[in-house]
């Protein structure tokens, strides 16, 4: 499946493992099954692909400043260098398993 055929297949709903396949999708490679469902759903709810570009950066800002986050988006407003925030980031937001 290519990028453009997988994002069709989801958007049109022919494709439902989009939350489970945990394939990393988007500006943010999101890849945990609760974090893609809820991608999916602001898509949904936005009236928007999931591969729209504007779309993922609105998902990326409120998963920074929601529930999820809060130990990630609060302190990335008052970091004083582009290690710091890249640090929040890696250790907070992206979580790799090494």
């Amino acid at each position: 499946m290519t990028d453009s055929s997988y994002t069709n297949a989801v958007d049109n709903g022919s494709y439902t493992r989009f939350a489970s396949d945990s394939a990393g999708y988007g500006i943010a490679q999101w890849t945990s099954s609760g974090r893609k469902k809820n991608l999916l759903n602001f898509a949904k709810s936005s009236g928007k692909s999931i591969g729209d570009l504007e779309m993922q950066c609105a998902f990326l800002i409120k998963e920074l400043n929601g529930d999820y986050n809060k130990s990630c988006g609060t302190p990335l407003k008052s970091v004083k260098s582009v290690r710091e925030a890249s640090d929040i980031i890696l250790k907070k937001f992206e979580r790799p398993a090494n």
